[in-house]
């Protein structure tokens, strides 16, 4: 195995971040755009493994996003609707949202979405909160399942589920502390 390239930890949060007792190791930094938020031209993102995993095979993952439109509950409306628009081609698409009343600038959306084969399947869970003055932090949880362990997976999602959810929305949110997240 070849040494891993050094990574840019651009948000000040190099790890690794326990998720649900399983150390994630920052894996990916970068700047990305998401097709389903056409209105943001570049979202800062970082992404954490736990050791051993690889991203094309990966199981779990958390990641960092820093997304340009605020409130929070503006980027979870945008993302609700790139899921309903996906329901055309993806049968399997079920998303919640949920916060507490009053807290509507810590909102928790999950979703259920499958690979067009029907052989892979993700699930995540984003936990959004406002940044400063000009940012949502997105704070994802992902898990996945593949090809024979697919049935597993989704069937493991009842007990999973609501555990993960728990855990990100109780969980101390690593703090990004870089400032010049605008200027990269």
């Amino acid at each position: 195995m070849e040494p891993r390239a050094q990574i840019t930890d651009y948000l000040g949060v190099p790890g690794p971040i326990m998720v649900q007792g399983v150390p994630h190791e920052l894996r990916e930094s970068g700047f990305t755009q998401l097709g389903w938020l056409p209105q943001v031209e570049r979202v800062m993102t970082q992404t954490y493994l736990p050791p051993g995993q690889e991203f094309d095979s990966s199981t779990w993952q958390f990641s960092i996003r820093m997304v340009a439109l605020t409130p929070p509950w503006e980027v979870m409306m945008a993302r609700a609707r790139s899921l309903e628009a996906r329901h055309e081609i993806d049968p399997i698409v079920n998303y919640q949202a949920v916060w507490d009343e009053g807290r509507e600038d810590d909102i928790c959306l999950d979703y259920l979405v499958s690979h067009p084969s029907g052989t892979a399947f993700e699930w995540t869970a984003e936990r959004l909160v406002p940044w400063r003055q000009h940012l949502t932090a997105c704070y994802l949880v992902v898990r996945r399942g593949y090809g024979e362990g697919a049935r597993a997976f989704l069937e493991g999602l009842s007990v999973d589920r609501p555990a993960a959810i728990a855990a990100l929305r109780g969980m101390e949110l690593p703090q990004v502390t870089d400032t010049t997240l605008g200027q990269a």
